[in-house]
């Protein structure tokens, strides 16, 4: 058994077989027990806190009239005020539950994987469930700036640790061959380059930052629940598709070096700035489902948002530039000049074929072309596996 790029190993497929039951049962027990434990956490919270009042202080999509009542956000309701948003929470549990099926499979198989990456997704995981079910969620349609601390949220702070997770090398670890060589495939293909792309991640980084804020767009946002829901989506995708290629080392086409990520990174310091400054010197505020008589006022509201960006999304961009430059310098200094991942497999498998041209026996030529048909074709592929360990 030799260790994959992710930190895992390949086995042959005889200790392969028994993960192929089905998991849909235990994926839904598990998706109800998680929200079940999610609201309890909650009750317990509020209990400890002296919170009166139900748990789900608005209807499940966030329409209730009691959102154009809420009270002052003090101290300790930025604490107690939190909602429960169903379609989030299932989304979540999915993931977790998901992530969890492929740490099983590989321990079943002896495997490790690194136990800070599981956390980091777990983390990821966690900012998100803050994002959209704490306080921050409560008021982001009543104060524009908190709606602006949500955006922080969602496209910076969660996508950098649930990339940092490594979940596609998980997948592709834990995956039988023919699923992992469909993925591989597409990651491969054009289109898969592209959406990777770095040039398609800056787009639609700019896009979601600067057409959310500057065109008018946060308008209609904050007056409908469902198109909320739909910016959360977008905001998080943006988010790890562009932090995917600095933190994120995953077996995809696009391999910057750090004068490139740290380049990608200030074009996207620059676009958080404009927008932040824009807002922040806006006479005309954005509107809220209903603005509160206890809040700023709307233009401080807007400007108070602006700086958020500005500062907050300034802020949490230096700070991912060093951290990003510490990760980088930790590598050995083999790892940190490399090709694509694509390269070097096509390089393993043009090796591999030529190994079966060479070989005498018909039949090993034919496993060394089909890596699940026979143990020796496992072996070949362990060896490739273990030479791209090797090289970072």
């Amino acid at each position: 058994m030799t260790d994959t790029p992710g930190g895992t190993s390949a086995l042959p497929p005889s200790a392969r077989r028994s993960d192929r039951g089905g998991h849909g049962p235990v994926l839904v027990v598990g998706v109800v027990a998680l929200g079940v434990a999610a609201l309890v956490v909650v009750a317990a919270v509020r209990a400890l806190l002296g919170s009166s009042g139900p748990v789900l202080p608005y209807s499940l999509c966030r329409s209730g009239h009691s959102l154009r009542a809420l009270p002052e956000l003090t101290g300790r309701r930025l604490l107690t005020s939190w909602q429960a948003d169903p379609v989030v929470l299932v989304a979540l549990a999915g993931a977790v539950l998901l992530y969890g099926t492929g740490l099983r499979r590989l321990a079943r198989r002896g495997e490790r994987w690194p136990i800070w990456r599981a956390c980091s997704f777990g983390a990821g995981i966690a900012v998100v469930l803050l994002a959209v079910c704490s306080s921050i969620a409560v008021y982001d349609m009543t104060l524009f700036w908190a709606h602006m601390v949500q955006h922080l949220m969602l496209i910076m702070l969660a996508p950098v640790f649930l990339v940092m997770g490594r979940p596609l090398t998980l997948l592709l670890a834990a995956s039988r061959p023919p699923t992992r060589a469909r993925i591989e495939g597409w990651l491969a293909s054009r289109p898969g380059q592209l959406i990777t792309s770095p040039a398609v991640a800056l787009a639609l980084y700019t896009a979601v930052i600067v057409g959310a804020h500057l065109t008018g767009l946060t308008d209609q946002v904050l007056g409908d629940v469902w198109a909320g829901q739909l910016e959360h989506l977008v905001y998080l995708l943006a988010g790890v598709l562009f932090f995917q290629l600095l933190f994120g080392d995953e077996p995809i086409h696009w391999q910057l070096s750090m004068p490139g990520r740290q380049l990608l990174l200030m074009f996207a310091m620059a676009v958080d700035t404009f927008v932040g400054v824009v807002l922040l010197q806006s006479t005309v505020p954005v509107s809220t489902l209903a603005h509160p008589g206890w809040g700023p006022t709307p233009v401080s509201d807007t400007q108070a948002g602006g700086a958020v960006m500005w500062v907050g999304g300034d802020g949490l961009m230096a700070l991912l530039a060093i951290a990003l430059y510490l990760t980088w310098a930790r590598r050995p200094q083999s790892s940190r000049t490399q090709l694509s991942m694509f390269e070097r497999a096509r390089i393993g498998l043009a090796a591999q074929r030529a190994e079966a041209e060479h070989s005498a026996d018909p039949a090993v030529a034919t496993a060394a072309l089909d890596m699940d048909a026979d143990e020796r074709a496992w072996q070949s592929y362990n060896r490739w596996l273990e030479r791209l360990n090797r090289e970072g």
